[in-house]
């Protein structure tokens, strides 16, 4: 817990992870669920696993391999469909949920790039609380979050412990644990499983429509998970 402090460059990196990684992402996908919903602002922040591969190709000098260029191709077919239900003439959702669901995909990617070795070096749980901390602060000053009148209805408290302690602090680990484990691509890659759970709790718990085109989106996305973590033949 101390150490990471006496490191400048692990000091540079936590800040950068905080406020671009965990607050940014935070940030960005709640937006996107209030001028969307919880579907499709997962389904669009999960783009973001196409730009942590294109970035890599960036770093490592060399163009996508034909499996890597398809996936690319199916995130932008995906978003299509989902934004535009295949009319080029038509924007289903709103373009402020559209901005802020790709805003999140970014954020998204520099969730996943930026943290690093300091996972390894001080564990993910570490990382995450400082992360959340620094994050929560400054949202905290810039939302003057003292002015807010917040419910005391049980239901609140509930909803806000579960997005704390599960959507967030729970989560944030483990994907960070995973990340030092197995890099960047294949953890975003895999943590794409999540708008499957996303999309299924918003149809049958929340009763939100869905559109057959949406769909068709989600799949185009999602299938980039097969193609960019199967082995090459």
């Amino acid at each position: 817990m101390i150490g990471i402090w006496q490191s400048r460059q692990a000091c540079g990196k936590l800040l950068l992870y905080g406020l671009l990684g965990i607050m940014f992402s935070q940030l960005t996908y709640m937006q996107a669920i209030s001028y969307t919903n919880s579907g499709t602002a997962t389904i669009l922040q999960y783009t973001g696993p196409v730009l942590v591969m294109v970035i890599s190709c960036f770093m490592q000098k060399r163009l996508p391999t034909p499996r890597e260029a398809l996936a690319i191709v199916l995130v932008i077919l995906g978003t299509f469909f989902i934004a535009t239900h295949g009319s080029l003439s038509n924007l289903i959702i709103n373009t402020q949920g559209l901005a802020w669901g790709l805003a999140a995909a970014v954020a998204l990617a520099l969730y996943t790039l930026i943290p690093g070795r300091i996972t390894q070096q001080y564990g993910s749980i570490t990382v995450t609380a400082y992360g959340m901390l620094i994050g929560g602060m400054v949202l905290f000053v810039i939302s003057r979050a003292w002015e807010m009148q917040l419910s005391a209805d049980y239901r609140f408290v509930l909803a806000f412990l579960g997005l704390v302690v599960l959507g967030t602090a729970l989560t944030f680990s483990i994907y960070l644990k995973g990340l030092s484990l197995i890099g960047p691509v294949k953890a975003s890659m895999l943590a794409s499983v999540e708008p499957v759970s996303a999309a299924a709790f918003m149809i049958v718990w929340l009763g939100v429509p869905f559109h057959y085109m949406d769909l068709l989106g989600f799949v185009c996305i999602l299938a980039t998970v097969f193609l960019l973590t199967r082995r090459e033949g």
